[in-house]
């Protein structure tokens, strides 16, 4: 078999690494608001596309997917099963116990066994186990260390029954994960240890593994990947320098299991096939050259890019039907595109499938940076006008708390000049205007609204309060000091998000502030002082153990 390393994108979380591994997609992040266990909007999957699927393990997870799925069988414990009090073990066991019932029925009953040979059937085994114990007890403690032993003797254990039942060589195997774990036992963020998660591969399909010692250094400085920056190196701690790894994306994974299945990409898939993870050429040329890619991968990469570049056509197509100004993807207009297409058909045809897969993966690439085009279309326009938006409603807020509090005035809502009104009403029908020749969603009108609304309202009570200003110009100082401290003392805070000792020295400093300027007893001021030294001392503390 193979391996490599599959890089998840941030949030590292369950739903959307399973989303990303099994429909090739990565998906939005407002999903978060569903709970990460109710689909948003239904999509495509292997599983969906397999001609029968078995799936055991998580309530929050087979779900997403099995609802939607006629053709998918699954099985899952309750949420109250999943105890963190406990070993994780458990879960997994529970796992692997239903999977082996099923084969055993396979045995008994020959119409069973039948059914589960027939070719694009899919088992998803779901093993919570490991990420219970790393939450509860964090990574390299016993019961994590354990846990794997006990996984790897199951996996193991399987696969000697599934070759035995369904014969040898008739089944492809595929181990990873969906997110990685800190030392801390926490994931979500981009750290590399929480965004990297381990990616084995073997059985049918799949090539063997490669000596570091037989590629030639021509390839070994260019080795096929669907990474743009692709890493071969592995850790010493491996124990696996002597071979070839093979990186990818982790939505890369999706096509994979599509091309072992011999199945139909999953509709919105933005995966590039790894054929890395393939078996290789059988001619002669491949004795030279251990990573030359077999004629059908290379098809089977071409019809991936193809499957891309259609979502980015549909994209394209959408955009323009609603866009009255519309600039398409610069490559769409070049050229490029169409002489990728015409030099991948080239490369097949003469059964070139070195050149056919590098052209193809040039394709794919492009197609998923006209598909990343389209979908930040308007992402300019819009971050220009929300951050007007948001700078315009603080302003206002502090506008409203020097004229309402500190001139004790009440708040207007209109302009005092006519011709200031005026422009103001322009201005909103001309952006609505622009919006609806646009064919913009809904929320757009709410963006631009905000954006408007502010500032009209800002001139309006400037405006009113200039005259007050100018005979109070301490106070509008004393306020402006005020609003600067205040905007100064936030912007620490957030710097002490990211480096938590300097909230020892806010704590200090702040002791320091209380003995020049506070009134209270000396007594209370030395308790307060020592209290606050004592709580500077967590922020130097290691947060690992």
């Amino acid at each position: 078999g193979r391996f490599g390393v599959s890089h998840s994108r941030v949030p590292t979380e369950s739903r959307p690494g399973h989303v990303a591994m099994i429909a090739g997609l990565y998906e939005d992040v407002s999903a978060v608001f569903k709970g990460w266990k109710v689909n948003p909007v239904e999509f495509d999957s292997v599983f969906n596309r397999s001609l029968q699927t078995f799936a055991w393990g998580s309530p929050d997870i087979l779900p997403m997917f099995g609802e939607s799925t006629p053709h998918m069988t699954m099985d899952f414990y309750s949420a109250e099963f999943e105890d963190f009090a406990e070993d994780g073990w458990v879960l997994d066991q529970w796992v692997f116990e239903r999977f082996h019932s099923l084969l055993d029925m396979a045995e008994a009953a020959p119409d069973m066994l039948e059914r589960l040979s027939s070719p694009k059937t899919v088992f998803f085994l779901h093993l919570l186990g490991l990420d219970s114990n790393g939450h509860a007890h964090r990574p390299y403690s016993r019961q994590y260390l354990e846990n794997i032993e006990k996984v790897d003797s199951a996996i193991a254990y399987a696969y000697e029954r599934m070759e035995r039942i369904f014969g040898g060589g008739e089944t492809a195997y595929i181990f990873t994960a969906d997110h990685g774990m800190s030392d801390k036992g926490s994931h979500g963020d981009g750290q590399g240890v929480n965004t990297q998660t381990p990616l084995i591969a073997w059985g049918a399909g799949i090539g063997g593994p490669s000596s570091l010692a037989a590629v030639p250094s021509s390839a070994a400085s260019s080795l096929d990947s669907t990474l743009r920056t692709p890493s071969v190196v592995s850790p010493s701690s491996w124990g696996v320098n002597d071979f070839v790894r093979r990186d990818v994306e982790q939505a890369s994974v999706a096509p994979l299991m599509t091309a072992l299945l011999g199945l139909i990409y999953p509709v919105n898939n933005v995966g590039v096939l790894p054929t890395q993870f393939l078996g290789e050429s059988s001619s002669a040329e491949q004795s030279r050259d251990p990573l030359r890619p077999s004629y059908e991968a290379a098809v089977m990469l071409y019809n991936n890019a193809l499957q891309i570049l259609n979502n980015a056509r549909r994209k394209s197509h959408l955009r323009e039907q609603r866009t009255t100004w519309f600039s398409p993807f610069p490559a769409e207009n070049d050229g490029t595109i169409s002489q990728k297409q015409e030099a991948t058909v080239a490369a097949l045809c003469e059964r070139d499938s070195v050149s056919a897969v590098k052209h193809a993966k040039e394709l794919a690439f492009i197609a998923l940076d006209a598909l990343y085009y389209y979908q930040t279309y308007d992402r300019v326009p819009l971050m220009a006008v929300v951050s007007i938006g948001y700078l315009g409603w603080i302003a206002f807020v502090l506008v409203t708390l020097y004229r309402c509090v500190v001139l004790n005035k009440r708040l207007l809502l209109l302009p005092k000049s006519r011709v200031a009104s005026i422009l103001w009403v322009g201005c909103f029908s001309i952006a609505f205007s622009y919006l609806w020749l646009q064919s913009a969603p809904l929320l757009y009108y709410g963006y631009y609204f905000f954006a408007l609304l502010f500032p009209g309202l800002i001139v309006a009570n400037v405006e009113r309060a200039r005259d007050s200003t100018q005979h109070d110009s301490s106070t509008l100082g004393q306020v402006l000091l005020t609003a600067a401290t205040t905007v100064a003392l936030t912007q620490i805070l957030v710097v002490c998000y990211f480096r938590r000792y300097l909230l020892s020295f806010v704590l200090v400093a702040s002791d320091v502030w209380i003995a020049l300027h506070s009134t209270s007893s000396v007594l209370s001021r030395v308790a307060l002082a020592c209290t606050q030294l004592v709580i500077s001392i967590f922020p130097l503390l290691s947060t690992s153990h």
